[in-house]
């Protein structure tokens, strides 16, 4: 009786497993594939050069989405600045976006007959295209003082750089103010002479208010990082910023 007993349990576990029932399965779930860190896929905006049209990509599903949305994030903020509708089983979309930025972005989609969305992991990228390989990743930098007498902006890297532990920084502004839409190419930098490298904690540089105009500034960070072979390999951060009134 007892071996019955534990055959019948093993022929009713054999069905359920058959039907699918009990077992834990990746439908339902969305990988996302780049950008991640660095954008490697996108063109230039031929209307506008302040923005960068990127591919977003993702792997295949064991399921089918009804629709869905790609949702983008200013990282910094944390604000979402972009929510699209998109077809995700597509695996692939382009969007525009500003340039020299750090973003964040996810996807939120609807599988096949149920009734709430599921969303994907998330992830961070810089929208510059660096197809340099082994470049460093470009700095995340945050204004951290702004008044009459100076600006302070200290910077960081959002993510684990495999170069980390040996770059160093140079750091640029604009001394002449310049117009919303000016774009980035055309700007004219001077260099504000700083000791940063990847040891010092915090990075940080002061720019005197009597250097700038009133109006709109920009500072530049430039992240170096010297290979084997003595060639630098950069990467460049922007900020754009306000100065109010000068001393």
């Amino acid at each position: 009786m007892k071996s019955k007993l534990i055959l019948l349990l093993i022929c009713l576990s054999a069905i359920f497993s058959c039907s699918g029932e009990f077992i834990a399965s990746k439908s339902g779930f969305i990988n996302l594939s780049a950008p991640d860190g660095k954008c490697e896929e996108g063109s230039n905006d031929p209307t506008n050069e302040n923005k960068l049209k990127i591919v977003f990509s993702w792997d295949p599903s064991e399921s089918t989405f009804e629709n869905g949305e790609l949702i983008i994030k200013d990282n910094q903020t944390k604000e979402t600045v972009e929510t699209l509708p998109i077809n995700v089983n597509d695996l692939f979309t382009e969007i525009t976006l500003d340039r020299n930025k750090w973003y964040s972005w996810q996807i939120s989609a609807t599988e096949q007959g149920a009734s709430k969305p599921v969303l994907s992991d998330e992830k961070m990228f810089y929208s510059e295209l660096i197809l340099v390989e082994n470049a460093p990743y470009p700095v995340l930098i945050k204004p951290i003082q702004n008044n009459t007498e100076q600006v302070i902006f200290e910077w960081e890297s959002p993510q684990e750089d495999p170069s980390r532990d040996n770059l160093r920084y140079k750091t640029y502004y604009t001394d002449k103010a310049v117009s919303e839409d000016t774009p980035i190419s055309s700007l004219t930098f001077v260099e504000r002479e700083v000791d940063v490298t990847s040891s010092t904690y915090p990075k940080r540089v002061t720019i005197s208010t009597s250097l700038l105009e009133a109006g709109i500034n920009y500072l530049k960070v430039e992240s170096i990082l010297t290979n084997q072979n003595n060639t630098e390999l950069k990467s460049t951060s922007y900020w754009k910023f306000t100065v109010s009134s000068n001393p």
